[in-house]
């Protein structure tokens, strides 16, 4: 099997997908969208357990960092990649015991810096108790972070603007519409770059499909939940990003993959 491993000055595919269940995922050809895409680090959410070297040995990622959830079966984040990955963590991950949301963070070999990102569903009797407090400690990381070369991506279980969510099911979200917009318009006043908006303005593109009613995913009336966002020393990085949608046995959301172009040097990305 080819191998893609790749040094400071190559392009580097980053995919993330929200694999609801790895072991299933894996299953039902998941590996096969890893080759396809050639696909250097992946970043997997909710993967409902751990990620072990001999489930994958044989594949092109063998390194992996990864966070379990204290909830069994549910949540955890992982992150695999084509070389050795240095991890990372934050006061969150102290604190995500009292959150369902999940956090890891991985230092790639060029010293760029990965957070994969699990965000708890934004519900409208929820928001104060559940969902502010997880997404007011990532902001308050998240800003120190955008003055390094980073990463972050994942299921942030928001929609960022009007542009992400088919028509018709904005009222079925009018009560926390405005929350997730602000959360979302957090991040971009702090300088991140939506990596796959920034290729697509004025695109509509969605990465995840309620299973009920069962016809949402095949008339396109879905929601873009799913990000991979940079610091502004990465931005001129970006050579493109597209959604990839994936067979709904693998994941009801499909995957956003970034290829960048890192510079020739650890000097110059920071």
């Amino acid at each position: 099997m080819a191998s893609f491993h790749f040094l400071v000055g190559q392009n580097v595919r980053i995919l993330s997908l929200n694999v609801n269940g790895f072991r299933s995922a894996v299953k039902h050809g998941l590996w096969d969208l890893i080759v396809e895409q050639c696909i250097d680090v992946a970043c997997f959410q909710e993967i409902k357990g751990t990620l072990d070297p001999s489930q994958h040995s044989e594949y092109i990622l063998s390194e992996f960092v990864g966070a379990i959830s204290p909830i069994s079966n549910q949540f955890g984040v992982g992150t695999m990649a084509d070389q050795s990955i240095q991890l990372l963590t934050t006061n969150l991950e102290k604190q995500q015991n009292a959150f369902r949301g999940r956090l890891i963070g991985g230092q790639l070999e060029n010293g760029v810096e990965m957070w994969n990102v699990y965000a708890p569903t934004i519900m409208a009797n929820e928001i104060e108790d559940a969902c502010i407090p997880f997404w007011k400690t990532l902001l308050e990381c998240s800003e120190r972070w955008v003055e390094k070369p980073c990463i972050i991506c994942g299921d942030f279980n928001l929609i960022g603007s009007p542009l992400d969510i088919h028509p018709s099911l904005l009222k079925s979200r009018k009560k926390t519409i405005e929350t997730q917009y602000y959360l979302y318009n957090q991040l971009l006043a702090q300088g991140w770059i939506d990596c796959w908006r920034q290729c697509h303005s004025d695109s509509r593109r969605y990465t995840y499909w309620s299973k009920q009613p069962k016809h949402l995913r095949t008339d396109n009336r879905g929601l873009r939940l799913d990000y991979v966002l940079c610091s502004p020393s990465l931005q001129s990085s970006i050579v493109k990003a597209n959604i990839i949608e994936v067979d709904s046995k693998i994941s009801d959301h499909a995957s956003v993959v970034v290829e960048f172009n890192f510079p020739n040097s650890n000097e110059a990305l920071h």
